[in-house]
């Protein structure tokens, strides 16, 4: 019997997002102070073909820091300083963080 099916005991590659095939996808992590009242605010800019789901990824940032933030274009802010969280999440996800971290 043919089956097109994957064979038994093999584990399915996981799927990767259509943002992130074929293109260059970077996260740029850095920190900001000036201009808002000596708070500390997290910059995480989505370069590339990243762009397309910057607003559900910083979405989901927030969530997880447990922050506010806003999203401007393609930079997001993130309130206090969240770099090491957000870099740990990001690269869990299979993006490349730079940046001051």
């Amino acid at each position: 019997v043919y089956s097109t099916g994957p064979t038994p005991g093999s584990t399915p590659e996981p799927e990767v997002p259509a943002s992130r095939r074929g293109g260059a996808t970077e996260v740029v992590l850095s920190l900001e102070k000036a201009g808002r009242g000596g708070k500390t605010v997290t910059i995480v800019e989505f370069r590339g073909r990243l762009a397309d789901e910057a607003k559900s990824l910083h979405k989901e940032l927030k969530t997880k820091c447990g922050t506010g933030g806003k999203l401007k274009g393609e930079a997001g802010e993130l309130q206090g300083d969240q770099r090491a969280y957000v870099k740990e999440l990001l690269e869990q996800k299979g993006y490349r963080v730079r940046g001051m971290v």
